[in-house]
């Protein structure tokens, strides 16, 4: 309670144009949650996981060349999920319950070590910090999904609780479609409840392929509301007009096409080629990467990204085991 408190103040100053209303939210629903850990910690687990998605848009957004700053509703729920989980997992270890961990979560535990190293020695340590206790909660959540899973318990109910948080970001991306309020680099391109179209894009990848893996084993009466959900994530995530995440699902869907129906291949990449093709909006955003350079300066984001990340890599040199720090 102490920590969702400290962190709605810190809120309060340092975005002292955001409405009040919002960090009593924050604070009330961090007090919510805990009593909801304390007494049901599985109701609280699939909580979070249906809420998460749509608690960024409490984000302010960031000047250029400026790191990202995280809204009150993403601080509280990041200190209330983080330390909920980690006293569970210390539970279940005294009571002699803990599973093994497996072979990813010893991978990302390692990484963590590696990262709160980078983060302590960094240049900038806030920033560093802040950004490994965002990586831990997502560490946590698999190290606690891990426990929960292993007990042989039904799966449903988490798969369940994934789908459920699109229902408000793609109603958000439908209102911004219709009404041009994206505000993001485009007013055309939506974004949700995202603080950016591309991390919307890669959500809404996760979600379509997790569902097209799952289709052909849901209930009959199931399978109608996942198609649904599945088709307006379909076009939701052309009008991200973010093409890492078009290549990601690309990518995604061939793999689960060629493991589960060959023939479904083929009809992907017609359909995909189609869209490319007759979809003007779409065409231009892929002949936008013709452009590499103009005037001198980066002519889209793929020349951008090549150009900063051979930066970043010779910033490492000094550092090449633990780097420079977390973002």
């Amino acid at each position: 309670g102490v920590a969702v408190a400290a962190a709605a103040g810190f809120q309060s100053v340092a975005e002292p144009s955001r409405d009040l209303a919002l960090i009593f939210a924050a604070a009330a629903a961090g007090v919510v949650l805990l009593a909801l850990a304390y007494s049901r910690f599985e109701v609280f687990l699939l909580t979070v996981l249906t809420i998460r998605a749509s608690v960024d848009w409490t984000k302010v957004p960031s000047e250029v060349g400026e790191p990202t700053k995280s809204g009150a509703m993403t601080t509280a729920l990041a200190v209330v999920f983080l330390g909920a989980a980690v006293l569970w997992l210390l539970v279940q270890f005294k009571t002699g319950r803990l599973i093994p961990p497996s072979l990813l979560s010893l991978a990302w535990l390692a990484f963590l070590g590696v990262a709160l190293a980078s983060a302590v020695l960094a240049d900038q340590r806030l920033v560093s910090v802040a950004e490994w206790g965002r990586i831990a909660t997502v560490v946590a959540m698999l190290l606690v999904l891990q426990q929960i899973l292993g007990e042989n318990r039904d799966v449903r109910p988490v798969l369940v609780a994934c789908y459920v948080s699109a229902v408000v970001p793609l109603a958000m991306s439908a209102y911004q479609a219709v009404t041009g309020s994206g505000g993001a680099e485009e007013a055309a391109r939506v974004h949700g409840t995202f603080a950016h179209p591309n991390a919307f894009g890669f959500y809404l990848v996760m979600l379509i392929v997790m569902g097209a893996a799952l289709l052909p084993h849901v209930a009959t009466a199931v399978r109608p509301l996942l198609l649904g959900l599945l088709w307006t994530s379909a076009f939701a995530i052309i009008l991200t007009f973010s093409r890492g995440s078009w290549i990601a699902l690309i990518v995604g869907l061939l793999v689960v096409g060629a493991l589960q129906s060959p023939r479904a291949v083929l009809l992907m990449l017609g359909v995909t080629a189609v869209v490319a093709v007759t979809v003007p909006s779409v065409r231009a955003r892929l002949l936008d990467l013709q452009d590499s350079n103009v005037a001198g300066i980066e002519g889209n984001s793929l020349a951008w990204r090549f150009d900063y990340w051979s930066t970043v890599i010779q910033l490492a040199d000094e550092s090449p085991i633990i780097g420079i720090g977390p973002k």
